[in-house]
């Protein structure tokens, strides 16, 4: 280890090894120095993996207190964070008498390799990441860590079922057990198996309670087109949220209120998403848009649209909306440039390929508006919103109305004059 304590980038992995070093030998004068100068470390940032080690060591050396303090400042994404929970309780409930962590030379070899797969986990060498985890779990099918990196892996290679295979060798008694859950059930997600999902997340529904859960069954219910009974996860999910509820919550309950039909509500909550979010285009965009639909607000709804570009200029769904938005109000040679781009950019989407067809028959392109509607008809509609007789309508028979927006004409151009300047979309 000593070239390691050479080089500042990996100062901190050699006081770890070195801590299990002689932590593994009961050097625990030696290792307890190692802790403190690993601590001390500037701009430290602890691995799950180290955190279970340090505060096994403390348990077992009656410093519980600090095993409990370190755990209290560490914070990270969700899912680490449901671990570190995980991990806090076992240490309440721990004493001296714990069994230690590293048990034989081939759990400190397991130690070493996820190390080397850790520092190497970019998309550029993954493969040296993939080769090092899968090492490290072979030296210790007990590393659960090793494993939800090495599922994590498999993730990002859209390799699902084989990382769920992964996740399923974690047991119950695991601090990664119910993170392994979560990501099992994203995972059954990508692979449109929502029913399995579904059935996974409510079982844990048994044992935990938590935002998180609630949301994840309530997005899978709204997928699943079942928006009345995401309502109610949802509305759990914020009761468990305390006083700092999320906006992406009330953005999605209000999303889940609106394919109910239930508009009151969901304009409700999609305006406490507005202002919890100060503003973010994926509210601004889909209350904008629905306003737009509805005929409703328009002076108001076009400029949350624009806004909503600014913001995102290359998602296509807001293109879409603001194509859309300018078809509405009349304006269909801008219209035509917005949707043209969106459907570039998502050719598979049948609600922006009907857009684009409603555009091409007001800019007299009449055969292409056709084959825009029949396209929008053979794709597969994920959204619910895709009216297949309104369109075979279309088809036979053109449409016979243009829109017919009431706005105020002066707001509207204050806001076509900021779309087309040439600073908008780096704001």
């Amino acid at each position: 280890l000593e070239p390691l304590k050479k080089e500042p980038g990996f100062k901190s992995i050699y006081h770890f090894h070195s801590v299990m070093i002689n932590d593994y030998f009961s050097r625990n004068r030696e290792a307890q120095k190692h802790y403190e100068d690993l601590l001390n470390e500037e701009n430290l940032d602890l691995s799950l993996s180290s955190l279970q080690v340090i505060s096994n060591f403390y348990l077992r050396t009656e410093q519980k207190d600090k095993a409990l303090a370190l755990i209290s400042q560490i914070s990270n994404d969700r899912f680490v964070n449901d671990m570190l929970k995980a991990l806090k309780k076992n240490i309440k409930a721990s004493d001296k008498n714990s069994e230690r962590i590293i048990k034989s030379a081939n759990d400190g070899a397991a130690e070493a390799l996820f190390s080397v797969a850790a520092t190497f986990r970019y998309d550029e060498i993954i493969d040296v990441a993939h080769m090092f985890t899968c090492l490290a779990v072979y030296q210790n099918p007990k590393y659960d860590l090793a494993k939800i990196l090495l599922a994590d892996i498999l993730e990002d290679r859209e390799m699902y079922e084989d990382a769920n295979n992964i996740y399923e060798t974690i047991e119950e008694a695991s601090v990664a057990y119910y993170v392994s859950r979560l990501k099992m059930a994203n995972n059954l997600i990508k692979l449109d198996d929502y029913k399995g999902a579904e059935l996974l997340l409510k079982s844990l529904a048994f044992d935990y309670e938590n935002m998180q859960l609630y949301l994840d069954l309530g997005d899978i219910l709204r997928i699943s087109k079942r928006p009345k009974e995401a309502i109610k996860y949802y509305k759990l999910a914020i009761d468990k949220s305390g006083k700092n509820t999320p906006w992406a919550l009330y953005y999605a309950l209000g999303v889940a209120y609106e394919q109910s039909n239930d508009w009151d509500n969901a304009e409700q909550a999609l305006k406490k998403a507005q202002k919890l979010s100060k503003g973010h285009y994926l509210v601004l965009n889909y209350l904008g848009y629905t306003w737009i639909k509805q005929g409703r607000n328009i002076n108001e709804a076009f400029p949350m649209i624009v806004s909503a570009y600014a913001q995102a200029p290359s998602d296509a769904n807001i293109i879409d909306s603001l194509g859309w938005a300018l078809y509405n109000l009349g304006y269909y040679g801008m219209a035509e440039k917005y949707l043209e781009q969106a459907t570039a950019a998502a050719p598979s989407n049948p609600v922006i390929s009907e857009h684009l067809g409603d555009v091409y028959w007001f800019t007299d392109r009449k055969n292409e508006a056709r084959f825009q509607w029949q396209h929008a008809l053979d794709l597969k509609d994920a959204t619910g919103e895709i009216n297949r007789q309104a369109i075979k309508n279309k088809l036979a028979g053109g449409i016979t109305k243009a829109p017919e927006a009431v706005y105020d004409k002066e707001l509207i151009d204050k806001q076509l004059k900021l779309l087309t300047s040439s600073e908008f979309v780096t704001q």
